[in-house]
C-alpha cells in the first residue's frame, strides 16, 4: 500500500482509501499470523478503525467473496459488482436522460416515484 502523510490524515484532508478485495485478504492473512488490535490493523495498514472493525467482523464473508472472483479471473475488485436491481437502474437512466434532454428538472422524489413505478 502506498505511504500516507500522516499530517494530511490528522488534519482530515486525506480521502478515504478504498482496500481492494485483494488488499483485504492480504490484511486478513496478516492478521492470521499475527493477531492484532483493530487499532493496530488501522495504525499498520493506513485505514480507519471502524474499517478494520469491518474486516474482522466480515472475514467469512470476504473470504468467499475471494473465492468467488479468484476462479473467475478478477484480480482487484473493490465492491461487488453485482446489482439487485440493474434492470430497473437501467430504465431509469434511460428516462432521466430523456428528461434532462427534454429540460425537464428530476428532484429525489420524482426519481424515487419512477423508480416505483417501474418496478411494479
Amino acid at each position: 500500500m502506498a505511504p500516507v502523510n500522516e499530517k494530511k490524515r490528522e488534519a482530515g484532508k486525506l480521502k478515504k482509501h478504498c482496500l481492494t478485495l485483494d488488499e483485504k485478504i492480504k490484511i486478513l492473512d496478516a492478521n492470521k499470523k499475527k493477531k492484532m488490535s483493530c487499532r493496530d490493523i488501522a495504525k499498520t495498514y493506513k485505514i480507519g478503525k471502524t474499517q478494520a472493525s469491518s474486516l474482522l467482523r466480515e472475514e467469512e464473508k470476504l473470504r468467499k467473496e475471494y473465492e468467488n472472483f479468484q476462479g473467475k479471473g478478477f484480480k482487484h475488485v473493490n465492491r461487488s459488482s453485482h446489482q439487485k436491481f440493474k434492470p430497473i437502474n437501467e430504465i431509469l437512466y434511460s428516462w432521466f436522460k430523456n428528461c434532462e434532454a427534454s429540460g425537464i428538472y428530476v428532484n429525489g422524489p420524482l426519481h424515487i416515484e419512477k423508480a416505483k413505478n417501474i418496478k411494479e
